[in-house]
């Protein structure tokens, strides 16, 4: 289990924004698919990192278009 600081205490002073969120989903789905994680892996990696969003992004920043 992770120990580490709570992903809100984390990534606070590291000013994450909405695009900057989605272009760092786009390169994990294409390195998982690169490296052949199976699908069903890699689906469960992806919505899980997916669910954090909120804990993370800058609130009111938009997804990038």
């Amino acid at each position: 289990p992770y120990e580490g600081r709570p992903l809100e205490a984390a990534h606070f002073p590291r000013r994450i924004f909405g695009g900057q969120f989605d272009r760092r989903m786009v390169i994990f789905r294409e390195v998982l698919a690169k490296h052949g994680v199976p699908e069903p892996l890699r689906a469960r990696w992806l919505a899980h990192a997916a669910a954090q969003r909120d804990r993370v992004v800058v609130p009111g920043t938009p997804p990038h278009a």
